[in-house]
C-alpha cells in the first residue's frame, strides 16, 4: 500500500480543520479515552493550531487524498484515526509502520515517558485492539478511577 504522511497543517488550515472535525464526529463514543464530549468548533480550531503533540500528520492515500490522521504525543503515544469510508483497508497499519520507520520516539524519561512508542486503546475498541495486538504487545492495562 502506498501512503504518505505529511504535517497536518501542510494540507491547508481549512482542510485540516474539516478533516479532524469529521474524524471527531465519526469516532464512536466507545473509542474515546481522552474526552467524553464534542468540543466547540472554536475550541477545536484553537487545539488544532497549538496541539500538544510532537508530530501530527495527515495520512494521504496513493491518490494524495487525506484519509485520516496519525499523531505522536509528547509521551510517545501513537494515535491514529481513519475516515469511515477508508477504514479496514490497511491505512492505519501502513501509517503506523511508516510513522515508526520515519520518526524516532522522544528520549525516555523514567516515570514520565517511555523510550518507545506506545498506544492507549479503549477496551471496547475491538478493531484497534486487533491492530495493535498485531503490531506490538500488551504491557499494561489502564483504569479510569
Amino acid at each position: 500500500m502506498s501512503i504518505s504522511l505529511v504535517p497536518l497543517l501542510s494540507i491547508g488550515k481549512k482542510r485540516a480543520i474539516e478533516l479532524t472535525w469529521r474524524l471527531l464526529e465519526e469516532r464512536p463514543q466507545k473509542a474515546n479515552i481522552s474526552h467524553f464530549y464534542m468540543p466547540s468548533m472554536r475550541k477545536h480550531k484553537e487545539f488544532l493550531l497549538d496541539p500538544p503533540y510532537n508530530e501530527w500528520c495527515a495520512i494521504k492515500n496513493q491518490d494524495g487524498v487525506p484519509v485520516g490522521t496519525i499523531l505522536v504525543t509528547r509521551r510517545n503515544e501513537i494515535g491514529v484515526a481513519i475516515l469511515k469510508e477508508h477504514q479496514r483497508q490497511g491505512y492505519a497499519e501502513a501509517a503506523i509502520k511508516l510513522l515508526m520507520a520515519t520518526y524516532k520516539p522522544a528520549t525516555g524519561v523514567p516515570s514520565q515517558r517511555a523510550d518507545h512508542f506506545v498506544a492507549n486503546v479503549a477496551p471496547t475498541n475491538e478493531a484497534s485492539i486487533a491492530l495493535f495486538n498485531k503490531l506490538g504487545k500488551v504491557i499494561q492495562w489502564t483504569y479510569k478511577l
